[in-house]
């Protein structure tokens, strides 16, 4: 079991690394050695790097706005967030926000940003208009991940050494609830018309589902060794768990909340499998890429 803050900083430099990947491919660039659901490899070309932008000491997380053609990345040494042209891939602003931010989620229709500070056990609520910080939310321990349902005006926090999610009321920048769940939280998405957030949780190799209209647990599903990341097809009712551990995806049924399958792949991306991602429109992409 990992305990100490080094090894705490370990898995989110892992887990920056996938959220980096989620927003690629929310930028419709292919990623290299895609799966496809039978578990055959895809020949892809790799995407050409067509520029790279100085940032801060170790950027851990990146979420993009397409609209404003802005990208927000959390220097994690430095304390801050960097505000990115990605027109002519130049930074804008920096905005400081509370020690080690670890990852970041965007409200556009809000003109919102929420960074999780996993070195003071805080959220920066950032106005993206403005670019400053409105309000810092205290949260609890190693907060490392943050999923949005704008629609109800929630923000749902991992705070990965308190076991437990943070429920937030985006309209009055206030915790409204805490939901204990499995040991060592890494990751957490959300399905915004089923009113469900998985959770996973890496010492105890489970997922938490929540119903988000009760703020309770469900059901918590055992899947593979330790689970660090979580990808949703609404479309399908599948929900996809990157389990580190055992090289292997798990595959849930998330119409039932219960474990439809954890496929062990004959062809593996990587030894330990930690970032994720769904296309959400069935029709144009029956991928799963890791």
């Amino acid at each position: 079991m990992m305990t100490d803050s080094k090894e705490r900083t370990g898995r989110q430099t892992v887990r920056g690394g996938r959220r980096g990947a989620l927003a690629a491919l929310a930028l419709g660039l292919a990623l290299p050695g895609a799966v496809t659901a039978r578990g055959s490899a895809m020949a892809v070309a790799p995407p050409p790097i067509v520029a790279t932008i100085p940032v801060g000491a170790h950027p851990v997380a990146v979420a993009l706005n397409p609209a404003t053609h802005h990208a927000y990345v959390a220097n994690f040494d430095n304390d801050n967030v960097l505000v990115i042209d990605t027109i002519r891939n130049a930074v804008l602003a920096t905005i400081a926000v509370g020690k080690g931010p670890a990852a970041v989620a965007l409200d556009p229709a809000a003109h919102r940003a929420y960074v999780v500070n996993s070195g003071d056990n805080t959220v920066s609520v950032l106005d993206t208009r403005l670019t400053s910080v409105l309000v810092t939310i205290p949260v609890g321990a190693y907060p490392d991940a943050v999923a949005l349902d704008p629609a109800a005006h929630r923000a749902y926090v991992v705070n990965g050494t308190s076991n437990s999610v943070s429920v937030l009321n985006t309209s009055h920048d206030a915790v409204v609830a805490t939901i204990p769940v499995g040991s060592a939280p890494g990751d957490v998405a959300v399905d915004l018309a089923a009113h469900r957030a998985y959770v996973t949780n890496d010492y105890d190799s489970s997922v938490s589902v929540i119903d988000t209209s009760r703020n309770a647990v469900l059901a918590t599903i055992a899947v593979g060794d330790n689970p660090y990341a979580v990808a949703l097809d609404p479309v399908a009712h599948r929900a996809y768990v990157a389990n580190a551990g055992d090289s292997t995806v798990s595959v849930l049924d998330a119409s039932r909340d219960a474990d439809l399958d954890a496929r062990r792949r004959s062809h593996r991306p990587s030894p330990r499998p930690d970032r994720l991602a769904a296309s959400p429109d069935q029709r144009a992409d029956r991928n799963l890429h890791l």
